[in-house]
């Protein structure tokens, strides 16, 4: 198998072709419970782990639990959302599925979708669930949350507006791509920027659900977008970074074609952004000019989640379980965590947040791993510890 899709991109495919095609996962196959995602919020870490459990994480307390909503595995067979046994005991409880994105926290709500076919609420302060919203399909990217409203996509193309006070359409209509829609869309003020596979980055004005624009990129856009100082940048299968005029969709400069496609969101830090392709290399280009800055560093095991900034470097993770520290001026890269077995947790997929020059990543095993790059041994904590498990 091409290394490209080892880990969970190739699960994930498969399984949102299975969403597709027939509805649901068939009888008798396999329950993807998705990715290890995680947000965090003040003190507290919120993480949907691939387990299929939702937890918060004390960080002021080296992730002590807070609460935690346990499920028994996935219901299989014909129908989709089936609710599942509370391990309490007590009543049905309500089914996370898969989820791929890290969740929001706003108004009291820690929110996500899922392959559920739901936007799903629990209470932030105690894990309960507060109410789940229907939709269409699937959602595979995050939530943006602006004003008490709940902005995502879904796996048919459809981009929904919900009121999180009413849970209800905030639009008279959703907004229909012309593919699917894996990424989490961006929020800037009046607008609300969508990217989708139909090869588009969708401008729409946040109130009403209206076009703006849309800019056609020649290829997919499966993985997120980011937006810095007015500019957006995105890439995917067309297998080259774009920078876009936000105000008018303008394209400012691409990218010559590069080895593999792009997934995660890049990160702009000063004059250049930097940014990731699934062949495992990270990547070094001007902001102005969109060349090279430096060659691209390679690093082991494909990557999915785009950089993030840790002091004067940037930190990656990867689906063979290394996590990298990239010096960003000299474009060179060093091993943080993962070389030696007992630093063996999985390959990391989702997107990796710092907090107070602490890293927080999930792998693909539901672990939450927190490490200092200042540190002789950087693991500061894992939850749950591998005892527990």
């Amino acid at each position: 198998m091409n290394r490209l899709w080892s880990g969970g991109r190739l699960a994930l495919l498969l399984f949102v072709l299975a969403l597709t095609v027939a509805g649901c996962v068939p009888s008798g196959a396999a329950t993807d419970t998705g990715w290890t995602t995680l947000t965090i919020a003040g003190t507290e870490l919120y993480a949907v782990r691939s387990t299929g459990e939702a937890v918060a994480l004390n960080l002021q307390g080296d992730g002590a639990l807070i609460w935690r909503y346990p499920l028994e595995t996935a219901a299989t067979g014909p129908g989709c959302g089936i609710m599942q046994k509370s391990t309490t005991g007590g009543e049905a409880s309500l089914a996370l599925g898969a989820v791929f994105s890290p969740p929001a926290v706003s108004d009291g709500l820690v929110l996500f979708g899922s392959s559920e076919e739901k936007l799903i609420a629990l209470d932030a302060e105690s894990g309960k669930p507060a109410w789940s919203y229907p939709v269409d399909s699937a959602v595979i990217g995050g939530v943006a949350v602006a004003e008490g409203i709940a902005y995502f996509g879904t796996v048919s193309g459809q981009v929904y507006a919900v009121d999180l006070e009413a849970q209800k359409p905030a639009w008279e209509t959703t907004y229909t791509t012309g593919d699917r829609v894996w990424s989490t869309p961006l929020v800037d003020g009046s607008r609300l920027y969508v990217a989708s596979m139909d090869h588009r980055i969708h401008a729409l004005d946040r109130s009403s659900g209206e076009s703006l624009w849309s800019a056609d990129l020649g290829g997919a856009i499966q993985g997120d977008i980011a937006l810095y100082h007015g500019v957006l940048y995105a890439g995917g299968v067309d297998r080259r970074l774009y920078a876009i005029e936000a105000e008018s969709g303008r394209v400012l400069w691409k990218t010559d074609r590069l080895d593999s496609w792009i997934w995660g969101a890049p990160l702009q830090t000063g004059d250049m952004v930097c940014f990731a392709t699934l062949d495992g290399k990270v990547h070094g280009h001007s902001v102005e000019s969109g060349k090279p800055v430096w060659a691209p560093v390679t690093l082991q095991g494909g990557i999915s989640a785009g950089p993030a900034r840790v002091g004067d470097s940037a930190v990656v993770g990867t689906d063979e379980g290394m996590v990298y520290l990239i010096d960003l001026e000299a474009g060179s890269a060093e091993v943080l965590y993962g070389s030696l077995p007992e630093q063996q947790r999985g390959g990391y997929l989702s997107t990796i947040t710092v907090h107070d020059d602490i890293v927080y990543l999930g792998s693909s095993y539901g672990f939450v791993v927190a490490l200092d790059p200042a540190a002789r041994a950087p693991e500061a904590w894992v939850y749950p510890s591998p005892e527990a498990e």
